[in-house]
């Protein structure tokens, strides 16, 4: 399981580690963050937390076993955040319309594939702000690029960009946010995109594999806006 650490910095992080996650997945995780908090999505804030083996050692000998030095992914540890269970747990956050409709985006193009599992757990936090009611947080990309991140799924330049949306969550969706967020989306220039991926650790992801990634972003980006379209007809 990830752990929770106080990294150097004083900051406490969830880590996620190169032996318990497969390489891909990390890079997965790491760039599907760091574009959520491009286009203003509500996530824990990513980091890359360099680890040594005296730092290993003070693990518990369950979770020391999936831990190597090197680079781990962390984001930050919230300490009040539950998991989200069922649609009725996604209605009870304020934030909900609008951090779906910007979600809907990113997942679609970056082709998140697990964000509602099978045993109805979502990938998705609660977390308690200001107001009355706990605020939507997006957590775990680490299920998506799977064009170009694993091969068995088929290559990107034989499929089409669809909406990638769990259906009990398509008419919770705000249009609007998802207008503004697919404009944003569009509006990155490709040295915006290629700086993302760029930087992922090198053990992470090869050469070749960063060139497919910033590939099928670009790729996709070019459908996506006539992929959310399909979320109009979800209204009452």
């Amino acid at each position: 399981m990830p752990c929770v650490f106080e990294c150097s910095d004083g900051q406490e992080r969830v880590l996620k580690f190169r032996n318990r996650a497969t390489r891909q997945a990390l890079a997965s995780d790491w760039i599907g963050a760091l574009l959520a908090t491009v286009l203003g999505i509500r996530t824990p804030a990513p980091a890359l937390v360099e680890i040594d083996e005296e730092t290993i050692s003070t693990m518990s000998q369950a979770a020391e076993k999936d831990a190597r030095p090197g680079y781990a992914f962390g984001t930050a540890f919230l300490p009040a955040a539950e998991n989200v269970v069922g649609v009725r747990g996604v209605t009870a956050c304020s934030n909900h319309a609008e951090l779906l409709g910007r979600l809907s985006v990113l997942d679609t193009w970056i082709d998140t594939q697990d964000r509602q599992r099978p045993d109805g757990v979502w990938n998705l936090l609660t977390e308690l702000d200001d107001g009355p009611q706990p605020q939507l947080v997006a957590i775990d990309f680490g299920m998506a690029f799977t064009d170009s991140l694993y091969p068995v799924f088929g290559e990107y330049d034989d499929a089409t960009t669809k909406l990638v949306w769990p259906s009990e969550a398509k008419p919770l969706v705000d249009l609007q946010a998802v207008s503004e967020t697919v404009a944003q989306v569009e509006g990155m220039t490709e040295a915006d995109i290629i700086k993302q991926v760029e930087s992922t650790p090198h053990s992470w992801l090869t050469a070749e594999e960063r060139g497919r990634v910033v590939g099928s972003l670009l790729a996709r980006r070019r459908e996506i806006a006539g992929a959310m379209k399909e979320l109009e007809g979800n209204r009452d």
